[in-house]
């Protein structure tokens, strides 16, 4: 396609422009007059349009050295003839009569040219400048990985509670339930934010119905103190995500009915069911289903009655520091049921239980005196020492791998 050159006569700009554009009416891309496009004209006509109103058009007409000389030619000239008129003293012989008027022609009003648009005005290009790249959007993930740094105080970034609060609730408003674990817990502990239970209760439970597993171990302890179906629930939920903690607590409730303490509320036991979630949580390594399978072995609930089977997961559970599993290991080697009697191993195990058995009550911390006093009994002095000596190496070893 060819082009021609057309020079604007109002802002003098020379540009080039499509060959059948010659002859069209249209726009200045640069000053925006009215212009017909003409090849290598410098003057071409100026023609007002209905976007261009007529009295703007006589004040850019008149912006045109020519067309002023010749107006001013003109107006003297009228006003000779006007003096001429006053004083002459015939003016009625100059004037024209209506009924000898002849009507001017009626000239058809062409219908005026579509606009012919030449395209916005290229903006000028600053050279060197650099152009700034959008900030790429963070997904909830991202700012929750980020909340979680500013809370724990890793990966060179420095503790900051609120600014972990900051990115957990961007990362919550687009329904990421570990963030709303999170400003649950910053509420519950006041940090960054004024202490509020009731804040973070609300927030425990939207993580929770969001699928938060820890969230729905809280809800089912929560409601395990009156409402065991609904911890059962809750329990279930967690459970099924593979939750160690859900799983052996859904377990317990099978196995004792209920809380394990006022019983039933409608929960019947179920031994089957309990040590089908005791397994899953075992596997996984928790140390209080791995004991609760050795027990239901040991007294043959739903399963033959098995002392070795019980030994075995009672040891299990021993070495992750469970004091009652350390207990029922330390009377096993004592009555030497389920593996050879041995009064060292019984005074080994029966000693780091009393240690750290606070929690199992005052009966079982007489039944673990009683038999240590009864193996103690049985050893000499010397064995009595080395067995004293390596129950607190084996004490301190436990702890370690607690750690």
């Amino acid at each position: 396609m060819s082009n021609i050159n057309f020079t604007c006569p109002h802002c003098s700009r020379l540009m080039q422009l499509p060959a059948v554009l010659e002859g069209k009416q249209g726009k200045c891309p640069s000053c925006k007059a009215e212009v017909v496009i003409t090849p290598d004209n410098p003057e071409p006509s100026i023609v007002p349009t209905a976007n261009k109103p007529r009295r703007k058009v006589q004040q850019e007409i008149w912006k045109q050295p020519v067309v002023i000389g010749v107006s001013l030619v003109g107006l003297i000239a009228v006003f000779v003839l006007f003096i001429s008129l006053m004083f002459s003293g015939d003016a009625e012989q100059h004037a024209v009569k209506d009924s000898h008027r002849v009507p001017a022609p009626i000239i058809p009003t062409p219908e005026p040219e579509p606009e012919v648009g030449f395209g916005p005005e290229p903006q000028p290009v600053v050279v060197g400048k650099p152009v700034p790249e959008p900030e790429p959007k963070m997904s909830a993930e991202e700012q929750y990985s980020l909340g979680y740094q500013y809370y724990f105080g890793e990966e060179a970034v420095p503790q900051d509670y609120k600014e972990a609060m900051k990115w957990c609730r961007l990362a919550a408003d687009k329904g990421n339930a570990d963030a709303m674990w999170l400003i649950g817990i910053l509420y519950g502990s006041g940090l960054g934010v004024p202490l509020d239970d009731q804040e973070g209760l609300k927030w425990g439970i939207r993580a929770a119905e969001h699928g938060h597993e820890y969230g729905q171990v809280a809800l089912g302890d929560l409601y395990r103190a009156g409402a065991f179906k609904d911890a059962m629930k809750w329990y279930r939920m967690a459970a099924e995500q593979g939750n160690a903690e859900a799983q052996y607590k859904l377990g317990s409730m099978y196995h004792t009915g209920g809380d394990g303490q006022r019983g039933g509320d409608g929960i019947a036991q179920d031994y089957p069911k309990a040590l089908k979630w005791y397994r899953l949580a075992a596997v996984q390594g928790n140390a209080e289903a791995q004991f609760n399978i050795g027990l239901i072995f040991k007294k043959g609930l739903v399963v033959p009655q098995d002392y070795i089977e019980a030994v075995k997961w009672f040891r299990l559970a021993a070495d992750k520091g469970n004091a009652a599993a350390q207990h029922g290991l330390g009377i096993m080697y004592l009555s030497g049921r389920g593996i050879p009697q041995n009064y060292r191993e019984a005074y080994i195990w029966l000693s780091i239980a009393g240690v750290g058995g606070e929690k199992l009550g005052t009966d079982i911390l007489e039944h673990i005196k009683q038999g240590i006093a009864i193996a103690q009994k049985q050893l000499s002095p010397e064995q009595l020492i080395e067995a004293q000596t390596r129950a607190t190496e084996l004490f301190k070893q436990i702890e370690e791998r607690q750690k």
